[in-house]
């Protein structure tokens, strides 16, 4: 869920926060696509992860606070 996040965020940042919501199952060797998206407060960013074979099902979602 945090790959896609910039790389300057995941090398220099501290996570404060992390609040997740799991939607849907998968299963083992399911393929799943994250998505992450920058939110208008500074440091925060909207997570995704979706099924990539279900008609992008969302299968999480969460919201992480950077400092």
């Amino acid at each position: 869920m945090l790959e896609p996040l910039p790389e300057a965020i995941l090398e220099n940042g501290g996570l404060q926060q992390l609040d997740i919501n799991y939607r849907a199952e998968c299963h083992w060797q399911g393929h799943v696509r994250a998505e992450v998206q920058p939110l208008e407060e500074d440091g925060q960013f909207l997570h995704r992860l979706v099924s990539a074979k279900d008609d992008d099902k969302e299968l999480a979602v969460a919201r992480t606070i950077w400092k």
